[in-house]
């Protein structure tokens, strides 16, 4: 009888221990012996380890997160060929294969790079009021902002009778230039741009000095009949010497607040400061 309890209660600490073990891997299907550890890192800061990393081990199905130095680990691992997968929001994500022996203790280190893109939603431009340098119609895009008429230091883009100009083109508060492309066809849905990743010109990169022909957008309407969407430069701020900003503009929604009788605009902005025709901060694996 004795022996019969004893046997019983190791048999359920094993499976306590085994139960344990699975949920730090996400409910994964294997049950070897082999274990898998390492280190995201960042190529494009000089390899520093990355928080917050997905990792997702096939077919074990396991998944788990970096730690805040960038760590990850996977056990219970059978012998055989697996697929890791690394995905984080902002970083391009990375997917390599490994062969694990049996009752390896395999290391790998996955690299993942930053995508320099940062998206900002919501921005709204009041009407320039004439000789108010206090208006909030002028754009900073690199921050994703409205800031005043005034801020010639920030401004790159103003609002004016019924269109956006380069703010550059302002002589009494003259901003920075911002040089822009021609506007994109056709009307864009709010999921399209959110969804659009480069700006087409074809399978070349980005040519500043050709690809950004104009300073002014097209005329709109107050409310809008269509959702234009324009590539941009952020040309005033750069220096020679760091990566230039390009970016998409999205032409959100006009509209009269009734409290002052004038004109507001939203606009939403996706940037990529690394000087590169990419502008989806989430890739797909």
């Amino acid at each position: 009888m004795r022996k019969t309890h004893f046997t019983l209660f190791a048999a359920i600490i094993l499976l306590s221990l085994a139960f344990i073990s699975g949920c730090d891997f996400g409910g994964g299907t294997d049950n070897g012996n082999a274990t898998l550890d390492g280190q995201v890192i960042d190529t494009t800061n000089g390899n520093i380890g990355v928080a917050g990393v997905k990792v997702t081990i096939m077919p074990a199905n396991y998944v788990t997160t970096t730690d805040k130095y960038g760590f990850y680990k996977f056990g219970l691992l059978n012998e055989g060929t697996y697929t890791i997968t690394a995905t984080k929001y902002q970083f391009f994500p990375t997917v390599q294969s490994l062969f694990i022996y049996r009752a390896d203790t395999a290391k790998l280190d996955i690299p993942m790079a930053f995508t320099f893109v940062y998206i900002y939603n919501n921005i709204i431009l009041k009407h320039y009021i004439q000789g108010n340098p206090n208006t909030l119609s002028s754009l900073d895009l690199q921050r994703g902002i409205a800031v005043v008429e005034g801020d010639n230091t920030h401004k790159d883009i103003e609002y004016r009778d019924s269109l956006l100009r380069s703010a550059d083109l302002d002589y009494e508060n003259q901003g920075l230039e911002t040089v822009l492309s021609e506007e994109f066809m056709p009307n864009f849905t709010q999921e399209q741009f959110n969804a659009l990743s480069i700006y087409d010109v074809g399978n070349r990169p980005i040519n500043p000095d050709v690809d950004f022909p104009y300073k002014v957008t097209q005329l709109f309407n107050t409310p809008l009949t269509k959702h234009s969407v324009y590539a941009f430069y952020l040309k005033g701020k750069y220096n020679g010497t760091r990566a230039r900003i390009y970016g998409l503009l999205y032409f959100d929604s006009t509209w009269i607040d009734p409290s002052t009788n004038s004109r507001r605009l939203r606009v939403d902005a996706k940037i990529n400061t690394n000087e590169t025709n990419w502008f989806n901060p989430n890739p797909n694996p």
